[in-house]
């Protein structure tokens, strides 16, 4: 961290407060992080100890800083939310983004050009009451403008998603140059991959374009596999 020049601001402000990779001290002086990519979550202020929600943490990350790592498992009370271009990776998949909340994915692809490589997820509390919930997916391909536009070129690859009451891995409307590789789906309620074509959501029908969906092999114990 590094002082910007900036006085005279409201005191003890966190990077969450000023969403932005900047904090005011108790003299209301400000600093602002000089990032070392990729950047950790908890630099910002997640504490990845399966106890203070770090969702808003990893979400303040990738919107200023697109490539962003996390090295220890953590507790999610809402969705990651990759609103724009951006990598989320992590050390190990068995560093594990526990979700503890309904109604969402734990991951949302949101901007084309996005990944997620070598994560782990998985679900606690909440979560895995009761039975299948279509909302409750791994991983969710869904972008902001996807009745009107395909995702292009994201990236899936590597990843272990566990315990979730609804899908895997979920193309949620139109994707194409997209790649599904090497992934670990067990134990989910749905199905391992599932790729819409707009029917599931109750929207128009479109063609997908070319998704590769390469040596997913390790799929046990789910409702079906790839549909």
């Amino acid at each position: 961290w590094k002082q910007n020049g900036v006085t005279g601001q409201t005191v003890s402000q966190s990077p969450l407060q000023l969403n932005a990779g900047l904090l005011n001290d108790g003299n209301g002086n400000q600093w602002a992080l000089i990032p070392v990519y990729p950047v950790n979550p908890r630099v910002l202020g997640a504490k990845c100890d399966l106890i203070q929600d770090d969702a808003p943490y990893f979400n303040l990350a990738l919107a200023n800083y697109k490539d962003v790592i996390y090295d220890q498992s953590c507790l999610t009370l809402s969705t990651i939310a990759m609103a724009v271009a951006s990598t989320l990776t992590s050390t190990s998949r068995d560093n594990y983004i526990t979700a503890n909340f309904n109604g969402g994915a734990v991951i949302s692809m949101e901007s084309a050009g996005s990944a997620v490589i070598n994560c782990g997820l998985s679900a606690s509390g909440t979560r895995l009451s009761g039975t299948f919930n279509k909302a409750n997916v791994g991983i969710i391909m869904d972008g902001v403008a996807a009745t009107t536009a395909p995702l292009k070129g994201c990236r899936i690859h590597n990843n272990k998603v566990i315990n979730q009451t609804g899908h895997g891995i979920y193309s949620a409307f139109i994707s194409n140059d997209t790649e599904m590789t090497s992934n670990y789906v067990s134990e989910c309620r749905g199905h391992a991959i599932i790729i819409d074509d707009g029917t599931d959501k109750g929207l128009a029908q479109a063609r997908n374009g070319i998704i590769n969906i390469i040596n997913n092999k390790e799929i046990e114990k789910i409702l079906g596999e790839i549909e």
